[in-house]
């Protein structure tokens, strides 16, 4: 299934995660995925440097009904891994 950020939540940055432990940033444009695993697509910036077609596999630590593209950023993820 995929699921699009919707114009509010672009505009109010809830399509933005930032990865502590690589002082980066993930700038998703939509998730694929459904129950506790997704792939988020989108830009990564890290150093000042902007990588497009970026992609993260995501491991939920719960199930989410129904979840909206900012339910799965905000919620608590079990596991997160790059795709290169």
């Amino acid at each position: 299934m995929r699921i699009e950020f919707t114009n509010y939540e672009i505009e109010n940055e809830f399509n933005k995660v930032y990865i502590e432990e690589d002082d980066a940033i993930i700038v998703g444009e939509f998730l694929e995925g459904e129950g506790k695993c997704f792939t988020l697509k989108g830009s990564y910036i890290i150093d000042g440097e902007t990588y497009r077609d970026f992609e993260v596999k995501i491991t939920l630590e719960k199930e989410i009904k129904e979840p909206t593209a900012s339910d799965i950023i905000n919620s608590e993820w079990e596991y997160y891994e790059y795709v290169f």
